[in-house]
């Protein structure tokens, strides 16, 4: 329990609120104990006049200080007959349990009044002592127009009466009970807070033991537009992602074992006709039985470029090559095998040359499973048109057929492995489908994109992306 993060985020809103509480109660005493004392000073001050009344009436007679100086208890006399705070109109004795306050207050004004004293118009001592260590007020006491003593006093750092102290006290239990009330308000408010915010970490959680057990369907309800709703969200991605990506192996794995399975029954009944003597070992057969090993051939080297374009061990013999050069030179040794099949094909290219580096192997490769679908989708008599162009720093190769075409909705996966748009597993009208997703990795292995588009001439449009060299 100590160590889950809900507590510790409970533990940390809990502290600042209550740490916030309490500064504020001790700033909120501290201030008004201190407008308090500023209150009592104020007061004091208001009762110097009846003090220097008292004092002028002991001076008139003589037209001297000297009375206090001979009599050292008539200036406390006259103090306490003069200060409000000195009289015993306050109430009854408080109940013992406030002695111990009382006994404070008592203490409080005693050393005020013994902070009093009595100086003359040359500020010499008269009455009362002498603290040469403590900051202290001068009120001037005049006669006539004429100063003729100080009254000298040290500013209260305490209240010196004891209805303020009371009222002091109240308010500060009063504060105290109602921080008491809020903090313990706070510790349910943190509580309440530190659930909803880990509530979405929960979630997480739970999914992510659930991808771990390999339940890829795991999402994470969580509507919000803040950092963790937008964690789950890329949370519910990735689970996509790799759900999708699940499927897609498993059927990848399907469609694998079905386009191997193919050949390998039509050989081993070739060959199981061959030894039981139902066909002879003519010529004629043993072709066929070659032909379908070459096309099991084909599947398990396609198979194994693609994997090594997916690990990033594709290996590619870069030069500088003329696409129009190169273009040029393979539609005419195509052009009489496109005649066979009826139809035409026609080639556009800019009369100067057009540079790429890039592995001439690798791309006839592309050119050959591009026009091998395009002489085995195209009906007959067909139109092939091979056009190359320029946009800026890219050489665009635009391979077009006419009709049959490609459902728009199929073109964006004509380029996903084992994808045919037929979905018969007829070998007769389409291959295993692994070509274009082998070209697709060719030609981003290059630094290029290959993708699909509508045919001016009613087929598919084949667009290859290859980035110029310099020197262009």
């Amino acid at each position: 329990m100590f160590r889950s993060i809900t507590f510790k985020l409970w533990l940390t809103i809990a502290l600042a609120l209550v740490f916030s509480l309490g500064a504020l109660l001790g700033l909120t005493h501290y201030s008004l104990h201190k407008r308090f004392v500023t209150f009592s000073l104020r007061a004091i001050e208001e009762h110097l006049p009846p003090l220097s009344d008292k004092i002028v009436e002991v001076y008139t007679p003589g037209g001297s200080l000297e009375p206090f100086e001979r009599n050292k208890k008539l200036w406390y006399l006259v103090v306490y007959r003069s200060l409000p705070f000195t009289q015993t109109d306050e109430g009854p004795a408080p109940p013992p349990k406030h002695w111990k306050k009382h006994q404070e207050l008592k203490n409080a004004q005693k050393r005020f009044v013994r902070s009093l004293a009595l100086y003359d118009a040359e500020r010499k001592l008269v009455a009362g002592r002498e603290e040469l260590h403590t900051k202290r007020l001068w009120h001037p006491v005049e006669y006539k127009g004429k100063v003729i003593a100080y009254v000298v006093y040290e500013k209260p750092h305490y209240v010196l009466k004891r209805s303020e102290a009371i009222f002091l006290q109240q308010q500060f239990k009063f504060f105290l009970l109602l921080s008491g009330a809020m903090v313990i308000a706070a510790l349910f408010l943190a509580a309440f807070i530190s659930r909803w915010l880990i509530a979405p970490v929960r979630r997480l959680s739970e999914g992510a033991r659930k991808v771990s057990d390999g339940d890829f369907s795991a999402r994470v309800h969580y509507q919000s537009r803040d950092e963790l709703g937008q964690l789950c969200q890329n949370f519910n991605s990735m689970t996509a992602r790799l759900e999708a990506n699940q499927k897609a192996q498993r059927q990848w794995i399907a469609d694998i074992s079905h386009e191997m399975r193919t050949p390998v029954a039509v050989l081993k009944g070739q060959i199981e006709a061959i030894q039981d003597g139902i066909r002879p070992a003519t010529p004629e057969n043993i072709r066929v039985l070659s032909d379908k090993v070459e096309s099991l051939r084909h599947l398990i080297d396609d198979l194994f470029e693609l994997a090594l374009s997916d690990v990033g061990e594709l290996h590619l013999h870069l030069q500088r090559i003329d696409l129009v050069g190169l273009l040029t030179r393979y539609v005419e040794l195509n052009r009489s095998r496109v005649a066979e099949f009826g139809h035409t094909l026609e080639l556009q290219c800019p009369k100067t040359p057009l540079w790429v580096n890039a592995d001439e192997r690798r791309l006839t490769q592309v050119l050959n499973n591009v026009l091998e679908n395009s002489l085995r989708y195209t009906d007959s008599p067909g139109q092939l048109r091979w056009r190359l162009s320029k946009q800026r720093d890219i050489a665009i190769v635009t391979v077009e057929d006419s009709a049959p075409g490609v459902p728009t909705e199929a073109q964006a996966h004509i380029f996903d492995r084992l994808f045919r748009v037929e979905k018969s597993r007829n070998r007769s009208t389409g291959g295993a489908g692994l070509g274009l997703a082998l070209c697709q990795n060719f030609i981003e292995a290059h630094g290029g994109q290959m993708r699909a588009a509508n045919s001016e001439l009613g087929g598919l449009s084949i667009l290859i992306e290859l980035p110029l060299s310099e020197g262009n």
